[in-house]
């Protein structure tokens, strides 16, 4: 009996010392955008100014390239790269603040399709969105989920 006790106020000390939920904030104003051509080797991305993102455009594949603009006074951007294989992808991508820790959460949901197709594909996309501007000492952490 007493294990079981120890056991039990052990599991509620963890439970309660954890994320507070009330702490996590749902970001509204998430806007895709449609970044066609760039050239980049990393898979996850926090653009917050003007040169950092002009620096996507230098390949000489977007000399021509007339990117989206942005308002980097009231606006980041946000990319995360996924890769899957199938017919098709859907995808569902939100943002979360969480307060306590001081960052925003990019959490993308993909769904591969995988019949009605004769040959499967590469399929990749950078998932480019906009959020509010990223607040002074915020960091953004990514999460993909494959389905």
């Amino acid at each position: 009996m007493r294990l079981l006790f120890v056991f039990c106020s052990c599991l509620t000390a963890f439970l309660f010392s954890g994320c507070d939920l009330n702490s996590i904030v749902n970001i509204e104003g998430i806007s895709p955008v449609n970044v066609s051509c760039f050239s980049t080797e990393k898979t996850e991305l926090v653009i917050d100014d003007l040169p950092t993102y002009e620096a996507l455009f230098t390949d000489s594949l977007c000399a021509d390239y007339l990117p989206p603009e942005i308002d980097f006074n009231e606006r980041t951007l946000l990319g995360l790269k996924t890769e899957a294989t199938g017919c098709a992808a859907f995808y569902t991508r939100s943002v979360l603040a969480d307060t306590d820790d001081k960052r925003y959460i990019y959490e993308i949901n993909v769904q591969v399709g995988t019949t009605g197709c004769d040959t499967l594909k590469h399929l990749v996309n950078y998932n480019w969105v906009t959020v509010p501007k990223l607040p002074d000492k915020y960091e953004v952490q990514f999460k993909v989920t494959y389905k």
